[in-house]
């Protein structure tokens, strides 16, 4: 089975501490667990690094 998984940067515009925010979108038959693992590592990057947490 395939499935696409991708990291999506939506402008916000609200704080200029964080005008960006970053998702993740996926298709497939396993789209949702695809998508729930791909933000859990976003996640991880984001304690890692404050600066540009999710």
């Amino acid at each position: 089975m395939r499935c696409l998984a991708y990291l999506i940067v939506r402008r916000e515009g609200i704080d200029p501490e964080r005008s960006h925010r970053l998702g993740a979108a996926a298709y497939g038959p396993h789209a949702e667990k695809l998508t729930q693992d791909l933000l859990a590592h976003v996640d991880a990057c984001a304690k890692r690094a404050p600066r540009f947490s999710a």
